[in-house]
């Protein structure tokens, strides 16, 4: 039975390139005009937005769907798409984190593999059914709720807010990757798939829309049907279309922008939030980014996944996952040493500790406990007074919490450490006049995570690699 149209990541990629395509140049703002009357919006959010950056970072949601909505029954079968494609409806097979920073010189792209073991916050179904919270998979959050639960699922899961939606189907895909001129794809041995249609010899190539299709839809032709391997893949291809993008001169040709965007709006549906001075004001900023300072990573797994009912499941890292995606949060490297600026070996979640308000100031220490409650600290009994004239908050310990003291002082800024024999295995916060707040910390991985699960790359790199 031929594959269904899972091309998952690169369905995005008209999107990432149109980060690119609204240029800061000479009339483009007229141009920008005419394409944002003709994009599809959609309401996803409702009456209740709360994702307006302000200036800050950006984080998209990208969406991609398996529908042929606009397909000729000529077409579905150019793509081996199989029988019976018009007749169903769209089912989300892609969800992508695009993370763009505050100075809109990087971007970051974190995909989910549509496996993964998550929750799924409660909703109201098309019929009017109200649904509990449940543990499913994510794409599962699309076939309930739409759009609106997809971006639910991903804020619950990850504690990021999404502030803009984009939608992508097949419609167009291939002839982006005919404007630009093509792309390079590697595939490690032969292949012939009659599913996918792929048909290549080992090593790297440099094909067409219709190949490059094939690439990304195939699975069980490559790395044993691995899902993840199939990731990667696109990743590399998303890659492949910035480089060339960018190596061609397309962004500053309007003769070949134009067939590209003509190609692009046709598969892209955005939320009505997204306006046409977002777009002309990210486009301003990335124009000039570089292909190796955009980040494209699968969010770091689990070794083992197994949750009966569900089928095959992901599950991601009970520890890489959330420092990665609280490093966004902080719009910090992913790869870099900012990244791990306050990273320690001790949890917050393994730490006890007597927190005592030092100044004068009615209720900062009650704060100060609060804000470490929320970040995982636990707080033994309420605040309580030890002077008024501390200026610099203390972190006070026995000798064997050294490492925990350390984390401690990671979580509040300016803090001071203080080694007392005195206090045996304790730990004390003595907030002082200098305290501004607490933050998370990145705690080191153990020894046995593997540094696999975490691996990036970079637009700018080999598609072989």
């Amino acid at each position: 039975m031929p594959e269904r149209w899972w091309s998952r990541a690169f369905k995005v990629v008209a999107v990432v390139i149109s980060a690119f395509v609204f240029l800061g140049t000479s009339g483009a703002y007229g141009l920008l005009l005419h394409y944002d009357s003709a994009l599809n919006r959609i309401d996803v959010f409702g009456n209740n937005y709360t994702g307006k950056s302000s200036g800050g970072a950006v984080n998209y949601l990208l969406v991609g769907t398996d529908s042929a909505e606009g397909l000729t029954k000529r077409q579905i079968n150019e793509f081996n798409l199989g029988a019976g494609r018009l007749a169903s409806g769209a089912r989300s097979d892609t969800m992508i984190l695009v993370h763009v920073s505050k100075k809109r010189d990087k971007a970051v792209l974190v995909s989910f593999p549509r496996d993964s073991y998550v929750t799924i916050p409660a909703y109201t179904d098309a019929q009017g059914h109200r649904h509990s919270s449940q543990h499913n998979k994510l794409n599962a959050s699309f076939s309930f709720g739409g759009a609106s639960l997809a971006i639910r699922t991903i804020e619950t899961n990850t504690g990021l807010t999404i502030n803009h939606y984009v939608q992508i189907n097949v419609l167009g895909l291939a002839n982006m990757v005919n404007a630009v001129g093509g792309v390079d794809v590697c595939v490690p041995t032969s292949v012939n798939d009659r599913d996918s249609g792929l048909r290549l010899a080992a090593g790297r190539h440099h094909v067409g829309g219709v190949t490059a299709v094939a690439y990304a839809r195939i699975r069980h032709g490559l790395t044993g049907g691995s899902d993840l391997g199939r990731i990667k893949r696109q990743q590399a291809l998303i890659g492949s279309l910035i480089s060339q993008a960018t190596r061609t001169g397309m962004l500053l040709r309007p003769d070949k922008l134009n067939g590209f965007i003509n190609a692009a709006i046709k598969a892209v549906k955005v939320d009505k939030q997204l306006s046409r001075n977002d777009l002309f004001t990210l486009a301003q900023k990335l124009r000039h980014v570089d292909p190796k300072h955009v980040t494209l990573m699968t969010v770091p797994l689990a070794p083992t996944s197994h949750h009966p009912g569900l089928g095959s499941t992901v599950t991601w890292d009970p520890v890489l996952a959330p420092q990665l995606f609280d490093t966004i949060k902080r719009d910090l490297p992913v790869d870099g040493p900012a990244s791990t600026a306050n990273t320690v070996t001790v949890a917050p979640s393994s730490i006890s500790l007597h927190v005592y308000n030092g100044t004068g100031t009615t209720g900062l220490g009650r704060r100060a406990a609060n804000d470490l409650g929320a970040v995982g600290f636990n707080i033994i009994g309420p605040p309580t007074s030890r002077g008024t004239s501390t200026k610099t908050t203390l972190v006070r310990y026995g000798p064997s919490r050294a490492d925990s003291a350390k984390t401690l002082a990671a979580a509040v800024p300016g803090a001071q450490l203080q080694q007392v024999t005195s206090l045996g295995r304790q730990i004390e916060l003595v907030v002082g006049s200098n305290y501004k707040g607490a933050v998370r910390v990145t705690v080191k991985p153990k020894p046995s995570a593997s540094p696999s699960r975490v691996q990036t790359r970079t637009a700018a790199d080999n598609p072989c690699s």
